[in-house]
């Protein structure tokens, strides 16, 4: 099995061990499965906050970055499937809660549609503040 395919297996099932090793080995936190879906979105989607923290203090780690298929940032996916520990360490490790999918629809949006209402608040309070920055 290729060392990404390992990588991608290890987001998803929460083998923080096997993360932090092929990290250590020089897979990059931005390696995109086969279907080119960052680690970061397949953690965040799949609940893993033990190894979203670990991809989170990589190195020139995209937290941002889209789904190649429907264009949603790991937060929208943390958002949209209630994953409320891994929306905390995403907008703590620095993803923009503005940002809008080839929809228009923010984090937020996800968060509302899917009744995360703890969700929704943590993002509510992380626009505002993100308003009051210089």
């Amino acid at each position: 099995m290729p060392e990404e395919s390992k990588f991608h297996r290890a987001c998803e099932d929460g083998e923080v061990g096997v993360v932090e090793g092929l990290l250590a080995e020089g897979v990059s936190p931005n390696a995109t499965g086969s279907g080119g879906t960052p680690a970061v979105w397949i953690a965040a989607a799949w609940g893993q906050p033990a190894v979203l923290g670990v991809l989170l203090g990589a190195p020139g780690l995209a937290v941002n970055s889209p789904h190649p298929d429907d264009g949603t940032t790991a937060l929208m996916a943390a958002s949209r499937y209630g994953e409320t520990e891994c929306v905390r360490l995403l907008l703590g490790g620095g993803a923009q809660p503005g940002l809008q999918d080839p929809f228009g629809d923010t984090a937020l949006d996800w968060a509302e549609a899917e009744g995360h209402t703890e969700i929704a608040a943590m993002l509510r309070a992380a626009a505002a503040a993100a308003a009051h920055q210089p």
